[in-house]
């Protein structure tokens, strides 16, 4: 009786995650998402969103804008785009997640705190950008930037996004 019981469990647990995957709504988690992180300074285009193990989001086809000037806007796309979640947080008001994204000659790695409305949630992101990166170039000839760094193009540039997503802070 025991062992048929534990049976059943088991069938339906698996049956509920294998239903999970197949009919989660990656396409429309994505387009929520991409309207609901705009902000002035950057805009994030997302085409979907795949559930993957364990309690990992990952993101298909994600592009980057960052700038307001039409001139000076840097699009990044990077390769990969994931977001680990806390599992303990799901019950949480304040969800905990963490970042990992790599693009070409660069990364993006830290953690955000979701919490409603979306554009109160905190943000604190390192970003990397290596010397060889086409990016970088860019970035150099930013008066923000020049000012700021002596040796962009020889050491690359570390800098960090903090704050809410209606009003962060970039730092070098």
């Amino acid at each position: 009786m025991l062992r048929s019981i534990l049976l059943y469990t088991l069938f339906f647990t698996a049956a509920v995650i294998i239903f999970i995957f197949l009919l989660f709504p990656g396409t429309k988690i994505a387009q929520h998402l991409s309207s609901a992180l705009k902000n002035q300074n950057w805009n994030l285009s997302i085409d979907n969103v795949k559930l993957a193990l364990p309690f990992k989001l990952k993101f298909e086809n994600t592009k980057f804008s960052i700038g307001q000037n039409i001139n000076q806007v840097t699009k990044i796309t990077p390769q990969s785009f994931e977001i680990i979640l806390d599992p303990i947080s799901i019950f949480k008001d304040k969800k905990q997640m963490k970042i990992q994204s790599y693009f070409d000659h660069g990364s993006i790695k830290g953690q955000i705190e979701l919490v409603f409305p979306v554009q109160k949630s905190s943000l604190d992101l390192t970003c990397i950008i290596l010397p060889e990166s086409p990016y970088i170039k860019k970035l150099a000839n930013m008066a923000d930037i020049k000012s700021t760094t002596d040796n962009i193009q020889k050491n690359g540039l570390t800098f960090t996004i903090k704050g809410s997503l209606e009003n962060s802070t970039i730092g070098i």
